[in-house]
C-alpha cells in the first residue's frame, strides 16, 4: 500500500560565488555565517555521478531548515532567509553588482506528486530581485515510498 497524500520537502539557499573573494572573506561582508561554503578548486565527489568534481568558484550559502508539508508552500523559507539577510540588504546589493560575484536565491521543492506550482508575492519578488542576480527553482521528483 502506498501514501495517496502528496508530500512536498523544500528548501532555500542564498548563495554567493564569487572569482577572487572566498567564503571567509564573504562572511566578513555579511556578518553572516554561512550553512555550506566551498572554495574555488576544491575537488569533491558529486552525489549524483560519482564522478570527481573540481569546484570552478568560491561559493557561500545560507539555507533555511528543510521542511516536509502537505503543499508547496515555500513562504516560511523566505521569511527565515529574509529575517537574517534584509539587515545587511547593502552588502547583498554590493556583491550584486560586482561583475565578479553573482548572488542567487535557489528555491529547492522535492515532491511526490505529479504537479506542483511555486510563486513569489510582489513583495517577495521586488526583495530578492533587489539583492539576487537570479532565482532559481529545482523541482524534483521524490520516490513514493510503502506506507508504514
Amino acid at each position: 500500500m502506498y501514501s495517496e497524500d502528496p508530500r512536498f520537502i523544500s528548501h532555500c539557499e542564498l548563495i554567493v560565488t564569487a572569482e577572487d573573494l572566498n567564503p571567509s572573506k564573504i562572511e566578513e561582508r555579511l556578518g553572516l555565517k554561512p550553512t555550506r561554503m566551498h572554495e574555488k578548486g576544491e575537488v569533491s565527489v558529486s552525489l549524483h555521478s560519482g564522478s570527481l568534481i573540481t569546484k570552478p568558484s568560491h561559493l557561500w550559502a545560507l539555507a533555511s531548515p528543510r521542511l516536509e508539508s502537505p503543499n508547496e508552500d515555500i513562504d516560511k523559507h523566505l521569511e527565515y532567509l529574509r529575517a537574517r539577510v534584509e539587515p545587511r540588504e547593502s552588502a547583498f546589493v554590493a556583491l550584486k553588482n560586482d561583475p565578479h560575484t553573482e548572488v542567487m536565491l535557489w528555491v529547492w521543492l522535492e515532491t511526490d506528486d505529479g504537479g506542483a506550482g511555486l510563486e513569489l508575492t510582489d513583495s517577495q519578488a521586488l526583495f530578492w530581485g533587489s539583492i539576487c542576480n537570479r532565482i532559481h527553482f529545482s523541482v524534483v521528483q521524490m520516490k513514493r515510498g510503502p506506507k508504514s
